[in-house]
């Protein structure tokens, strides 16, 4: 089988991760053709055997023109290699992928990352997502939640696959750490300053336990001003993202998630897997509320029910069955079980008759 995945960029984020995954996975048995949007790519992360093909777009053009070149080149990729199937992630993305594929043989899979209420918002692009899906001939969700916010036809013809977790992420810990964690871009979705907040009502009470963000983005200005009008400044860390994070993320005793909407949080299943207590606001389109347990969640953006749920965990004696149930839900996530059903769920797809 010949298939093509196509994003927007390379990187470390969630949906980047999960797609470079699967191309990288897939590449002994099949013909892998990975496109990018735009240039500049770190493509370190790709096996050598992926066929790797930058559309060489730029960022700084306006985004009517820039979307219709990138849709021309598309096609005309997909007219030249001949794919069996074609995989997006992403919005803008997957609805590139169902206009450049257009009359083509080639059939399409695109895939919902994130919240679509938030990716395809408002009225028109609802709209515009829900009639241009239909052409789609496969889609792939994260959660029932997601699943459902699209019409009947569309949840039809899908498949709900969770994120595989790196298999250095499935270890042995050790005991006994210290300090909360919380990984992932600095941005309003994400939200850190909510824990900054809440960690700030119990740091007097828990003075040998600190907080680590790993991330960078538009909020870190922000965050740096408030954790030196908190006074925190010796007991909250701002690391940049690390390509090893597994290594620094087994130091830790709590894992908070604190955003207002996620699709299926790869951050979270990585400390889940490694055994770390984690907490998370029970954020749509519930990721979190089908991994975690109803007591490791809060309502999104309330700090004193954060705050509140990081004092019980910190307090816990024996936090071992949280640990052991975590682990056992993220047998789920290992790689050979998720790559499994997705490459099953392309063969499905490329055998059927194209709409």
């Amino acid at each position: 089988m010949k298939i093509l995945f196509y994003i927007n960029r390379l990187g470390f984020a969630g949906a980047q991760k999960v797609i470079t995954n699967l191309a990288n996975a897939f590449c002994d048995e099949d013909e892998v053709i990975f496109v990018t949007s735009y240039d500049g790519e770190d493509t370190s992360c790709l096996n050598k055997k992926v066929h790797y093909i930058s559309i060489n777009e730029t960022l700084h053009t306006p985004a009517l023109s820039r979307n219709i070149r990138i849709i021309k080149k598309l096609r005309k990729l997909l007219k030249m290699h001949k794919p069996d199937v074609a995989v997006s992630f992403m919005a803008e993305p997957n609805l590139r992928m169902i206009l450049s594929s257009f009359g083509l043989p080639t059939k399409t899979i695109v895939s919902v990352r994130n919240d679509p209420s938030r990716e395809y918002h408002g009225r028109l692009r609802k709209r515009l997502a829900t009639f241009l899906f239909r052409f789609a001939d496969g889609h792939v969700f994260q959660t029932e939640d997601a699943k459902n916010f699209f019409p009947r036809h569309i949840q039809q013809k899908s498949a709900i696959i969770f994120n595989s977790v790196d298999p250095r992420f499935f270890q042995e810990r050790k005991k006994d750490m210290k300090d909360i964690v919380n990984i992932g871009r600095l941005e309003p979705q994400k939200n850190q300053m909510l824990l900054l907040l809440a960690f700030s009502k119990i740091a007097k009470d828990f003075p040998t336990q600190n907080l680590h963000f790993y991330g960078k983005g538009h909020k870190a200005n922000a965050l740096k001003a408030k954790i030196k009008e908190l006074g925190l400044k010796k007991r909250v860390v701002i690391h940049s993202p690390k390509k090893n994070i597994n290594e620094y993320l087994s130091r830790y005793r709590l894992f908070v998630l604190s955003s207002d909407y996620e699709g299926m949080p790869n951050a979270l299943m990585e400390a889940m897997a490694m055994g770390i207590p984690c907490i998370s606001t029970d954020c749509p389109c519930g990721g979190p509320k089908v991994l975690l347990n109803e007591n490791q969640l809060v309502p999104v953006g309330d700090v004193d029910a954060l705050s509140e749920k990081m004092r019980e965990f910190l307090l816990l004696e024996d936090i071992s069955p949280c640990i052991e149930n975590e682990m056992r839900i993220a047998k789920q996530f290992e790689p050979e079980k998720i790559n499994a059903i997705w490459h099953e769920y392309l063969n499905e797809v490329s055998e059927d008759t194209k709409i």
